[in-house]
């Protein structure tokens, strides 16, 4: 009689699942980007691992297969990471293990794959909205030839960018006109502002590239960086003697008519912005006035036909508000008697020796 014995021999899986010999470089480098904070998402690369698989019996799936890092986790840059990548726009790298165990309880040996996953950079640094304004206009002084200094403003606009990865600095940061460099009139210029001391405004430029080689959109800034004059003109430490002194005739009645001085004076001054003119000039006593013998007058000259002098005052402002030290020569003009013979009224007013 035949002997019948159910499941009476055994077959048990003893054997795990195997890695192919090239499996990481088989998986491939996976690269993401990074975020606004240069974090990333963990890629789920369980597919691509599970075909680099070889098993006997268990219909292996991608729910076999644990990733570390798990798929849709947060990638984090490194302790001590600056910002900046070895290569490129690749900032920073990912190891990734791979373990499976089949279904019989078989469990492969760990796969681990050096920098699988490749975090890269592609985000320009971004200008606050406001980024002008918060810089804020800077006003700088014109030199003795209307020059000026241009300044560095650079730190202000580093405060206006946001950086995702790289930690900027100032030398990240190109400025247009650079900073030190000379700021002249524009062509043109006439010397005077269109408001108060202020003569010439710059537009300034602002470029920053990241360490990983994001250029953000050029910053222009208008009327960013404003010229003022605020130096005087000045005299010439010898302007009265320069200017000479001026005689004029005594008409009938021992007045004169003062004369106008003001071209010899303007030859006397120096102004950085403004092109002066006479008509900048304030002449006292004015040009065309009556010139009369002083107080007390007794119509002799000190000193032959020289009747008696006037001091004259200069007063000079440039276009931009800026006064000139006032310029006072004494005796600057003489009025000079020339001799006639006086009628009766007049002798009690005017003597002249006789020349017989």
């Amino acid at each position: 009689m035949e002997l019948a014995c159910d499941d009476l021999v055994k077959v048990q899986d003893v054997t795990a699942p195997t890695w192919s010999t090239t499996a990481c470089e088989n998986i491939g480098m996976e690269i993401v980007n990074a975020d606004a904070n240069c974090d990333a998402v963990m890629p789920d690369l369980r597919a691509d691992a599970l075909a680099q698989l070889t098993e006997n019996c268990d219909v292996l799936t991608v729910a076999d297969i644990i990733q570390v890092p798990a798929p849709g986790t947060l990638l984090t840059p490194p302790m001590g990471f600056d910002g900046c990548g070895p290569i490129g726009s690749v900032v920073y790298t990912v190891d990734v293990t791979f373990n499976v165990t089949d279904c019989n309880g078989n469990a492969a040996v760990e796969l681990a794959c050096d920098d699988l996953v490749k975090v890269q950079d592609v985000t320009g640094p971004t200008w606050n909205v406001d980024a002008c304004t918060n810089i804020g206009m800077e006003i700088v002084n014109a030199d003795a030839n209307c020059d000026a200094i241009m300044p560095d403003l650079r730190a202000d606009a580093l405060s206006q960018l946001t950086e995702n990865c790289d930690n900027l600095t100032i030398s990240d940061i190109d400025q247009f006109p650079a900073p030190g460099s000379f700021l002249a009139p524009p062509v043109g210029f006439d010397g005077c502002g269109p408001n108060g001391a202020i003569v010439y405004a710059i537009d300034v430029l602002f470029n920053v590239t990241d360490c990983n080689g994001n250029m953000a959109a050029q910053l222009s800034c208008d009327d960013l960086v404003k010229v003022q004059d605020v130096t005087a003109p000045t005299w010439d430490a010898n302007a009265c003697t320069n200017i000479g002194m001026e005689i004029v005739n005594a008409d009938a009645n021992c007045d004169a008519i003062m004369p106008d001085l003001r071209a010899d004076a303007l030859s006397q001054l120096t102004e950085n912005c403004d092109n002066l003119t006479v008509t900048d000039i304030d002449q006292f006593p004015a040009p065309g006035s009556y010139l009369a013998p002083p107080v007390g007058f007794d119509g002799c000259g000190p000193n032959g036909p020289i009747v008696y002098p006037v001091d004259v005052l200069f007063n000079v402002t440039d276009c931009n508000g800026n006064m000139a030290a006032q310029l006072s020569c004494d005796d600057l003009v003489k009025v000079c008697l020339l001799y006639t013979s006086p009628s009766p009224r007049d002798r009690t007013r005017s003597r002249m020796p006789s020349s017989a």
